[in-house]
C-alpha cells in the first residue's frame, strides 16, 4: 500500500500527461482541387501534391502573407520573377496563378531529380539547400509532411488503397 502511494505521489509531482495527437481533417475547396488537376496536368505533377503544398503553406487561403511569400502556396516573388514573366503571371494572390506558378516550379525541380523529396525540398528551402540535403541523403520535414499530406488526399480520393 506505501509504495501504491509513493508511486502516486511521484507521478503527481511529474505531472506526467499523456499527448494524444489528433489530425486535422485536410479539406481542399473545389476550386483549389480543379486548379491543382489542371497544372498538375499540364506539367506532369500529381494534382494532390500540389494540394497538399496548399494545404499545408495556408490551409488554402490564397489572402495570406508570411515574411515576403505570398498566396496560398506562399511563393516569394522576389526568387521567380522570371518564371513569373515567362508564364504572365501578374498576381500571386489569384489562387489559379499561385497554382500554375506552384506547379511549373516543382516541374522543374523534379527535372533535376526525378524525386519528389527533392523538388518539395527545394521548393521550400531553396534550390542550393534543398539539393545539398538530398545529396546527403536527409529529408526535411517540410517535405515528408507534405508527401504524407498527399497521401492522404489520394486516399480520399479513391487512388491508394487504406
Amino acid at each position: 500500500m506505501r509504495r501504491l502511494f509513493l508511486c502516486l505521489v511521484i507521478l503527481t509531482c511529474l505531472n506526467i500527461s499523456i499527448k494524444v495527437e489528433a489530425k486535422e481533417v485536410i479539406r481542399i475547396p473545389n476550386n483549389v482541387k480543379a486548379s491543382c488537376e489542371k497544372w498538375g496536368e499540364e506539367y506532369g505533377i500529381c494534382p494532390e501534391i500540389l494540394e497538399a503544398v496548399c494545404w499545408h503553406e495556408t490551409r488554402c487561403r490564397a489572402e495570406l502573407e508570411n515574411e515576403g511569400c505570398v498566396g496560398i502556396t506562399q511563393i516569394n516573388p522576389k526568387y521567380h520573377k522570371a518564371s513569373m514573366e515567362l508564364l504572365g503571371i501578374d498576381d500571386l494572390y489569384d489562387y489559379d496563378q499561385n497554382i500554375n506558378l506552384c506547379a511549373y516550379t516543382l516541374h522543374e525541380y523534379s527535372q533535376q531529380e526525378e524525386d519528389l523529396y527533392y523538388a518539395l525540398m527545394c521548393w521550400n528551402s531553396g534550390s542550393t539547400r534543398g539539393k545539398k540535403l538530398f545529396e546527403q541523403g536527409r529529408f526535411t520535414k517540410y517535405a515528408i509532411q507534405v508527401a504524407e499530406e498527399s497521401y492522404t488526399l489520394e486516399q480520399m480520393n479513391g487512388k491508394v488503397g487504406w
